[in-house]
């Protein structure tokens, strides 16, 4: 062989196998041409570009970043200021979010209330059953049985209707 990326069979006899086998270990990437190498971090979503890229913030070597990145995830708004993974493709310009960190998990607190709001309608359902509350203050219940206590006026249709 002459050079390193040039294959030159002389007179040796070489079963053609062998030959093929060596010019495909040829044709593979030096150890200097192969991809870089992906490092982790954990940075912080600092906003969205005026094309819609994140932004995140995160120390690499000792030095502060702010970059726009791609993303592996959905990102919103809402998420801004959230904890981030960041890979990094070789150097600090190519930064990918590849999740979001999570908060600990918390007990329930059961003394809170928990509010559901809509601008039109909210319906629960669970089998033919419901409860639709609409913007308009009506609130309708439909099921094969139906108990119900009201403050104001209590209408009930149904094939039969028992109080008390």
């Amino acid at each position: 062989m002459s050079s390193r990326n040039t294959l030159v069979i002389d007179k040796d006899p070489m079963s053609p196998s062998m030959q093929n086998l060596l010019r495909k270990e040829m044709k593979r990437p030096s150890p200097d041409r192969r991809a870089p190498s992906s490092t982790s971090f954990v940075g912080c979503l600092d906003g969205f570009d005026t094309e819609g890229y994140p932004i995140v913030v995160f120390t690499h070597k000792g030095r502060e970043y702010r970059k726009s990145a791609r993303s592996t995830l959905k990102l919103t708004q809402a998420q801004v200021g959230h904890e981030c993974l960041i890979q990094l493709c070789g150097d600090a310009d190519t930064p990918v979010i590849s999740g979001l960190i999570q908060p600990p998990l918390t007990d329930a607190n059961n003394e809170t209330t928990a509010i559901i709001r809509s601008d039109d309608q909210i319906r629960l359902q669970c089998g033919d059953a419901y409860i639709e509350l609409t913007i308009d203050g009506s609130v309708r219940i439909r099921g094969d049985y139906v108990e119900s206590v009201a403050y104001g006026a209590n209408r009930l249709k149904g094939s039969s209707v028992k109080i008390n």
